[in-house]
């Protein structure tokens, strides 16, 4: 009976790993970009934080972290949640003219990096839009397909294998 219910547990054992790392992500839409802002002028970033993309996420503690485009930390800022739709606020502070860089850590999953800015002068750098949460695709479908997919090939190999060594008249399972 071990014979019988090995393989397809053999199968369900290698494929596992490669399907339970498919979760757990989120995604943050910034609801606005720093611009027009001078040295020590507060930047009220306000983001949403969407669990996999769709679901409101309002337990976790997110931050925003600024560091000189050289790469020196200048402070993380504590963001508060500010509804149940996952929006968070965070009085963002840039100390001084230049090139800065953000992240916002999720407070879920990751940190998301999002394009340098310059502070001071003319204004801020990119013209880019903001991303609004749950917009930049839902790669869950494609995770769950390239898991299955990697689950499948595994076994495709180990039944492959295990058909050869019986084909040689060794025992299969260790039997």
């Amino acid at each position: 009976m071990l014979r019988r219910i090995g393989l397809p547990v053999l199968m369900l054992a290698l494929a596992w790993p490669a399907v339970a790392s498919a979760g757990g992500y989120a995604t943050v839409g910034l609801q606005a970009l720093p611009t027009h802002l001078e040295p020590g002028e507060p930047w009220m970033a306000e983001f949403t934080v969407l669990a996999h993309g769709r679901t409101p996420f309002v337990e976790g503690r997110p931050s925003v972290t600024v560091s000189r485009a050289d790469g020196g930390v200048v402070g993380t800022y504590p963001a508060r949640l500010v509804d149940q739709e996952g929006l968070y606020r965070a009085a963002v502070v840039f100390p001084s003219r230049g090139r800065f860089e953000y992240v916002i850590d999720d407070g879920y999953s990751q940190r998301h990096t999002f394009p340098p800015v310059t502070i001071g002068g003319d204004g801020t750098e990119p013209a880019a839009a903001p991303v609004p949460a749950g917009e930049d695709g839902d790669p869950l479908p494609l995770a769950l397909a390239l898991a299955v997919g990697a689950g499948f090939l595994t076994a495709w190999i180990v039944l492959l294998l295990l058909s050869r060594r019986t084909a040689r008249g060794e025992p299969a399972l260790g039997a």
